[in-house]
């Protein structure tokens, strides 16, 4: 059994390392967690969030391959912010097909989680 995951690992003594805006400190724990425990559980949620991380450090082609490993993992729960991610940097290449492309598949994965949980509309 893999080791778990922990939220701590991006955890200082002064706070989420993440929320305070060191993206490159974030980015080097969650690396670690993920040499560590790559079968982890969280390990997606992990990948998503060293995207978002690698976006925010300016290195787009780590970003897009992170964000590509959670789109091929189809966690329903994560595809959305993977596919934004990616279409935000195929925009920012100026790559409009491909991100209209993505837009179009965060639709449809949504409209698919919706159609299949169908609990988690308002009345």
């Amino acid at each position: 059994m893999a080791p778990v995951l922990s939220a701590t690992a991006v955890l200082t003594p002064n706070g989420c390392v993440y929320d305070s805006g060191d993206y490159a400190a974030a980015l080097d724990r969650l690396d670690g967690l993920l040499k560590r425990s790559p079968e982890s559980a969280l390990a997606t949620q992990a990948r998503l969030l060293s995207g978002q991380c690698a976006q925010q450090t300016g290195d787009s082609d780590r970003a897009a391959v992170l964000f590509q490993s959670v789109v091929k993992s189809k966690d329903a729960r994560l595809l959305p912010d993977a596919l934004f991610g990616l279409g935000c940097i195929y925009r920012a290449q100026g790559k409009p097909d491909d991100a209209a492309r993505t837009l179009d598949d965060i639709i449809e994965s949504a409209w698919r989680w919706h159609s299949s949980h169908p609990e988690g509309y308002a009345d």
